[in-house]
């Protein structure tokens, strides 16, 4: 091997290595958690509600409206 393509494959796998390492390292506070997740949760919380207790009335959830 050339010590070109050595040094090639040398930092492709430190670069693999690094990327991969990264899913594993702990952040400061666990995905949804954060101040911005809470806004997010309160702002659609009264949607939820409002699907929970139509299921409620209803036995099922609402149909989607969505048309593919």
């Amino acid at each position: 091997m050339k010590i070109s393509q050595f040094i090639i494959v040398t930092i492709m796998l430190f670069g693999i290595m690094l990327l991969a390492s990264c899913s594993f390292l702990p952040t400061e506070e666990p995905p949804g958690v954060v101040e911005k997740a809470e806004r997010g949760y309160a702002i659609c919380a009264p949607t939820i509600n409002a699907l929970e207790q139509y299921k409620v009335e209803n036995s099922t959830y609402p149909e989607t409206g969505i048309v593919s």
